[in-house]
């Protein structure tokens, strides 16, 4: 299966309520801005699990996503970005976790651009990609430039791509790029980035 949205989202966050959520990298990253933000909108937001972290740092909070959960946002949107991105110029924050490296390495490109594109000049931007020194899901098949299936463990049938620090500043020019950092266990590692549209 190489489409994301085929996938079964619902069980996969019931089979791994401890996923990791990189909840110490954001909060690192939230507090360095040291900003409080009027409208942030959390783009793949699934059940919710960045909720609690983003309350400290914005006065209302938007949920975006494929599956429809039962979420405290204030106001849950559900779509596949590939098609449509909810309105986004009247955030001041746009966060993503975990959710571009479940395309192939051109489309996730071309929707980071087009997230990018879609917010006002000014707007804080925070979302994370899996580093090209991630080995865990290189194990699967190889199905474009830096694209594998990963044909194992909790993940088996998705796409995960991977990117070099050099790849992430070219790829993302109209994005002022604030806080570039590579974190993460083993199989789990990850490039972090906040920046500015500009």
């Amino acid at each position: 299966m190489s489409n994301p949205l085929e996938y079964d989202w619902q069980s996969f966050y019931q089979l791994n309520s401890d996923y990791q959520t990189h909840q110490k990298e954001y909060e690192s990253l939230l507090s360095t801005l040291d900003k409080f933000y009027n409208h942030s909108i959390d783009i793949g937001c699934g059940k919710g699990r960045h909720l609690s972290l983003l309350s400290k740092y914005s006065k209302i909070i938007d949920g975006y996503d494929l599956v429809d959960y039962d979420t405290s946002v204030n106001h849950f949107y559900k779509g596949d970005i590939r098609h449509s991105f909810p309105e986004l110029s009247t955030y001041d924050l746009v966060f993503s976790n975990g959710l571009f490296h479940h395309f192939e390495k051109k489309t996730a490109n071309d929707l980071i651009v087009r997230m990018i594109d879609s917010v006002q000049d000014g707007t804080t931007i925070i979302f994370n990609l899996h580093s090209k020194k991630d080995s865990k899901f290189r194990q699967g098949l190889k199905i474009s430039k830096d694209s594998y299936l990963c044909e194992s463990g909790n993940e088996s049938g998705q796409i995960h791509c991977f990117w070099g620090k050099n790849e992430i500043i070219q790829s993302f020019k109209n994005l002022k790029i604030q806080y570039l950092f590579e974190s993460g266990k083993e199989g789990y590692k990850c490039w972090y980035v906040a920046g500015v549209k500009v």
